[in-house]
């Protein structure tokens, strides 16, 4: 996962071999949240991530449970679809496992 002030996405793009759409890189366009994943062809793919979403794996990433960055991705962002977005994680593959925790914990 990244996230940057400026249009990375954008600047990386014009700058990847074969590009022939518009060259001009506005870097007041804002920033943005991606996640960057290398499937299973090994290929790179890059995804934007709403706000929420961004929090949703970053809060997991942080080793926090599942409780945990529901909560925080939706206090993050009130409207974000949490089904939806676990959905895709799931049958695109960023996630691949899970453990229950001991109640004691």
């Amino acid at each position: 996962m990244l996230a940057s002030d400026y249009p990375i996405l954008r600047i990386w793009q014009v700058n990847q071999a074969g590009y022939t759409g518009e060259q001009t890189v506005d870097l007041d366009a804002g920033g943005v949240r991606l996640l960057v994943i290398r499937n299973h062809t090994l290929d790179v793919e890059i995804q934007s991530l709403e706000a929420g979403e961004f929090k949703l794996l970053q809060t997991l990433a942080e080793g926090r449970d599942f409780a945990v960055a529901c909560a925080r991705a939706l206090e993050t962002q009130p409207d974000y679809d949490l089904p939806l977005s676990f959905r895709r994680h799931i049958l695109q593959g960023t996630w691949i496992g899970y453990f229950l925790s001991s109640p004691n914990q």
